[in-house]
């Protein structure tokens, strides 16, 4: 009986849910007449049984393969634009010469990585040149940080960079009354290209005996409570964020989300994490890196920056102290980073006009 499970086990596929609002909000949107559609690789969940050196390549290639057909389909019946989301250059490219007729209704999203010379592996870079080359266009969430290094990598690059932020519908909850905790968030896969657990494990030391700080964990899957010593887990409360809402909701009930990244893994992929807690008007608490510290500080400051874990401790106290003066800049911030003009600026498919940042901001 259990060699059965097992056996079909690999065969079960259960699709994943995009859980970030930035996407949802985009998906919603008419352009050229016809409403925005958006694909990424299904991001599909096989079991475990599947060897991990094994299963990668696999479900790299098939996501990729069924994003392909979806989007030919698209191109085909519905004449949309596309908007392209987490996929390799690399594999993308192998489908970006049959897609080449539909390529001016194509835009890929670079937030999750964008290739940066010097930084990004060299056969990214090269897969990247190729698609500038083709013609396809580019989109970037945010204005100036990261918008530099790629134009001045990649010369003649169709990009498209509007800096927006949708507001939560079921804002944050009222600020806690003086003497009540002050809640502090980790939530996420804490994958071993997001930092993984040993990084998470070190930066809820750094704050669990802090006075007046309750940490909480929001983890996609609960069997991930096994990597938490425990002496520590017995300290923590753990919620399950698997589903949309109950990500949404542990970001609601939080004071504070902290980040985890490092520089050289894959860091910018937290950037739909801190814009989620900020559409919910949760402050953030994250690394001193250029892009986070263009969201979280542009026009007004909505969270605080650290350097490094030694600095966790003074930059949540910082948060914690300054909570009232930062929630209430959030009204500046989404009045500064309206929708409006997304599509607009899709259509036009020419860089969003906006204001250049201090340069203050990308010191230290």
């Amino acid at each position: 009986m259990e060699t059965s499970k097992k056996l079909l086990s690999l065969l079960r596929v259960t699709p994943g849910v995009d859980v970030h609002r930035v996407y949802s909000f985009l998906e919603g949107l008419t352009v050229h007449g016809k409403p925005l559609r958006l694909f990424r690789w299904p991001s599909l969940d096989y079991d475990v049984h599947w060897p991990m050196w094994f299963r990668r390549p696999v479900l790299q290639v098939f996501n990729h393969a069924f994003m392909a057909a979806g989007i030919v389909r698209s191109g085909i019946l519905e004449r949309s634009v596309m908007l392209v989301r987490e996929f390799d250059y690399r594999l993308f490219v192998v489908c970006a010469l049959p897609l080449w007729p539909w390529r001016r209704r194509i835009v890929l999203n670079m937030n999750f990585a964008p290739p940066i010379p010097g930084e990004s592996p060299a056969s990214q870079l090269s897969a990247f040149r190729t698609l500038v080359r083709l013609g396809y266009t580019f989109m970037l969430f945010e204005g100036d940080a990261v918008r530099r290094e790629i134009e001045e990598g990649y010369p003649g690059i169709r990009l498209i960079c509007p800096r927006f932020v949708v507001q939560d519908t079921d804002p944050h909850r009222a600020s806690p009354t003086p003497g009540e905790p002050f809640t502090v968030g980790f939530v996420g896969d804490f994958m071993r290209d997001k930092g993984g657990y040993a990084t998470l494990i070190a930066a809820i030391r750094e704050l669990v005996d802090l006075p007046g700080i309750t940490v909480r964990i929001g983890i996609r899957d609960s069997r991930r409570r096994r990597e938490f010593p425990d002496e520590l887990a017995d300290r923590l409360d753990f919620t399950d964020t698997w589903s949309v809402g109950d990500y949404e909701r542990f970001i609601r009930e939080c004071d504070a989300i902290v980040t985890l990244a490092e520089r050289n893994a894959y860091y910018r992929r937290h950037s739909a994490i801190i814009l989620d807690c900020i559409s919910a008007r949760t402050l953030v608490v994250c690394p001193r890196y250029p892009l986070f510290a263009e969201e979280t500080g542009f026009p007004v400051a909505v969270g605080e920056t650290y350097d490094g874990l030694g600095d966790l401790k003074r930059a949540v106290m910082a948060v914690r102290e300054s909570a009232p003066a930062l929630r209430a800049n959030h009204a500046t911030y989404f009045g500064a980073r309206s929708g409006i003009d997304v599509a607009r600026c899709i259509e036009s498919g020419m860089p969003a006009v906006a204001p250049r940042l201090d340069q203050k901001v990308y010191e230290g």
